[in-house]
């Protein structure tokens, strides 16, 4: 009967206590929460054999509170969506898959478009009108799919103002603040830790 190497290693993994050091550790290792199982096998298959061994995985799994600036209008070229936007799915996918938590439950994510991320908050309509082009919001689809998992979106009304922007104007869902800047600190001292991917 042939068993699988990464099956042998979680097995002896458990049966001996290791915990996973992180590089700045000393030898106080013994606290760290190790990667979930799941994790440690893909990332072996990923990056090599032996990867999980140096990786530390997120300790803190449980009352996260995240707010995102979408304050670029950056593009993920490989993707062709607004980048922070896409960090940001990014970082839910992370939550949920590898540490297996749940939105708005474990984990709290607040998004606030203003300045230039302000276009990604935008109708079809909206987006085209302003920046002269017909081929719409290339990031709309992903910001509504995030809205509708949990991630709770903010548009700066600064940001409508400078651009002629009406709340007609936004995505579904899509709620807004009189100051994005503003905001972002305000949630800062809510217990929100700021993201500006």
């Amino acid at each position: 009967m042939i068993i699988n190497k990464y099956v042998l290693f979680l097995l002896a993994s458990s049966l001996t206590n290791i915990s996973f050091a992180s590089p700045d550790d000393d030898d106080d290792n013994d606290t760290l929460l190790p990667c979930p199982a799941q994790a440690i096998i893909n990332m072996d298959k990923q990056f090599g054999h032996g990867t999980s061994l140096n990786t530390t995985c997120s300790q803190v799994r449980t009352e996260i509170k995240d707010v995102f600036a979408w304050n670029s209008a950056g593009i993920n070229k490989k993707k062709k969506l607004g980048q922070q936007v896409h960090v940001t799915r990014n970082s839910v996918n992370n939550y949920e898959k590898i540490y297996g938590m749940k939105i708005n439950k474990d984990f709290e994510v607040i998004a606030i478009g203003y300045s230039g991320g302000g276009r990604w908050l935008l109708t079809d309509e909206a987006y085209n009108r302003t920046y002269d082009v017909t081929t719409g919001n290339p990031t709309a689809a992903l910001t509504v799919s995030l809205i509708e998992r949990g991630v709770k979106v903010y548009m700066c009304q600064n940001t409508m103002r400078g651009n002629g922007w009406v709340s007609s104007d936004l995505l579904p869902g899509v709620k807004m603040v009189p100051s994005g800047a503003v905001s972002i600190l305000d949630f800062e001292h809510l217990g929100y830790k700021y993201i500006n991917p």
